[in-house]
């Protein structure tokens, strides 16, 4: 039988991860540059602060839940952005492709002996634009070869100063690895738009020639 408390161990790493992962999908899908602030705050570059609280909510404010029509929710949300009040923009940090090795280590402060949960978590957490999870966990396993298959609730242990002298000796590596990967998507991106105002550009000199 499966024991829960390993459920429970591996909860803070699971939300990092999501968070990173939303990050980094928010960004290359959509264009909004999401970023995670030194205190654990998400931020969305562009968009005032009073659109971001509408974001998910609170437990203690949530109903029981509904399954939504399109035009019930749709309207719902018209109704919403109504009553938005504007508080401003969070100041955006620099972009960073990749880990801060400095919020690496102070995300593993007080860990002692990190186990791979915790270096996951805290290479997750570290990465202010956000990377996805397999990114995350392949770095992860690369780093850390003598842990790739610790699961559960009882892992391996590692020493602090070893967990964040790897990382810093290779977060250069890291970054440019992520960069070449978001390179690649970032030049479809960009092709896409050429070619979108290149059929505008056309479209308008064959008006004008009428």
């Amino acid at each position: 039988m499966n024991d829960p408390r390993a459920l429970f161990a591996h909860a803070a790493t699971a939300d990092a991860l999501y968070r990173s992962t939303l990050r980094a999908l928010v960004g290359e899908r959509t264009g909004y540059r999401v970023w995670r602030s030194h205190t654990g705050r998400e931020g969305v570059e562009g968009m005032d602060e009073g659109w971001i609280a509408l974001w998910g909510g609170h437990w203690s404010d949530r109903g029981t839940k509904q399954h939504w029509e399109r035009e019930e929710i749709v309207e719902r949300w018209r109704n919403q952005a109504r009553g938005v009040e504007y508080f401003g923009e969070m100041r955006s940090p620099s972009r960073l492709v990749g880990i801060d090795s400095h919020a690496y280590r102070a995300a593993l402060d007080g860990d002692r002996w990190p186990t791979r949960r915790e270096i996951v978590r805290a290479l997750a957490e570290s990465a202010r634009d956000g990377l996805t999870s397999q990114q995350v966990t392949t770095t992860v396993d690369r780093l850390f070869p003598e842990i790739t298959l610790e699961r559960g609730r009882r892992e391996s242990f590692l020493g602090l100063h070893d967990t964040w002298s790897r990382v810093a000796s290779h977060s250069r590596q890291i970054d440019v690895h992520e960069r070449e990967r978001s390179g690649e998507s970032r030049s479809i991106g960009d092709r896409e738009r050429g070619g979108r105002e290149r059929e505008r550009e056309s479209e308008e000199l064959h008006r004008g020639s009428r």
